[in-house]
């Protein structure tokens, strides 16, 4: 169901309600589930998330795939057959703020062409460590980008941020200062999303990085038993409250990429791939279907080939009428 879709049926709902009922519907609330740093713990992250049939987007830093701890390329391929988002997160995760306007831009290119090259459609960026400078963030947009996130930015309790929103507005106020939860046991999870419905509904990105019994990861590491228990949780919820991943709800086109692919990755890349690729976003809805550019070229295709077979048959059956 769609962002819009969710509007329309919490109106509906709220509608049809007495007077005094109608006060207690919520607007839609939607829950991403994101996570960082390209750990191999990640892999049972996604089976818990395609167990529940919830998808979450994954930001990932293409310099640690394949390097011991981290994401063999094989389960990151896994992890996005199952209908998972892939993002980037620059080569290494390094402070980007702290380097040059070139290296940062390099860092977070590259790694967005190596991931391209490697077969993922990537959107959606997280800046490493949160730290999104002005510099940071126009070199985010620069390298094709439709969104970048923050790291925390959210409501955490009454001692700890407790002035900021508890929800991300939808759509955000800046694509590219998206805020996010950072609490990571099941209860203070669930605790969170019912805030956001009662307080008005909007967006809820959560942020984890190794899934996993280690308290020494710190606190964005959460148990497999609360992921798969928050999860649960969520399919108990009310109709207006969904999971999206962070391209579902910021949406817009597959951008080009620019820069150069890791060669120990990607030792052959494709030309073809740094070429505009065909939006992902229908231009015309026709009879309730959207309709987009692959729509068109495969419309165009079909008829080309429908037009040769049709002149080859009746050519020969003109030959052999003489």
């Amino acid at each position: 169901m769609s962002l819009g879709a969710l509007v329309v049926l919490a109106f509906v709902v709220a509608t049809a309600l007495p007077a005094g009922a109608a006060t207690t519907v919520t607007a839609p609330t939607v829950v991403s589930i994101t996570f960082d740093g390209t750990f191999a713990s990640q892999e049972q992250a996604a089976q818990l998330l395609s167990a529940h049939r919830v998808t979450g987007t994954f930001y990932v830093n293409s310099g640690y795939i394949e390097s011991p701890a981290h994401l063999s390329l094989a389960a990151l391929r896994g992890i996005a057959r199952s209908g998972n988002e892939i993002g980037g997160a620059s080569l290494y995760g390094n402070d980007l703020s702290r380097v040059g306007e070139r290296q940062a831009r390099a860092q977070i290119c590259d790694d967005r062409t190596t991931l391209a090259q490697l077969g993922f459609q990537v959107t959606s960026f997280a800046y490493p460590y949160g730290a999104g400078t002005a510099r940071v963030k126009a070199a985010a947009q620069d390298c094709g980008y439709n969104s970048a996130r923050e790291y925390a930015g959210l409501f955490r309790s009454e001692t700890d941020c407790s002035s900021c929103p508890a929800a991300e507005t939808l759509p955000p106020t800046d694509d590219f200062r998206i805020r996010t939860s950072t609490l990571a046991t099941a209860p203070e999870l669930e605790e969170q999303v019912a805030r956001v419905e009662a307080t008005g509904g909007g967006w809820l990105p959560l942020t984890f990085t190794r899934v996993c019994h280690c308290s020494e990861a710190g606190t964005t590491a959460i148990t497999p038993e609360d992921l798969d228990a928050f999860v649960t949780w969520l399919g108990t919820r009310p109709a207006t409250t969904t999971v999206r991943t962070v391209d579902e709800v910021m949406g817009g086109p597959l951008k080009p990429v620019h820069g150069t692919p890791l060669e120990r990755l990607v030792p052959d890349p494709s030309a073809a791939i740094s070429t505009p690729p065909l939006s992902k976003a229908p231009a015309w809805t026709l009879f309730g279907i959207g309709v987009g550019q692959a729509q068109i070229l495969l419309l165009c295709v079909v008829v080309t080939m429908t037009i040769v077979v049709t002149f080859r048959l009746a050519s020969r059956g003109s030959r052999h009428a003489h």
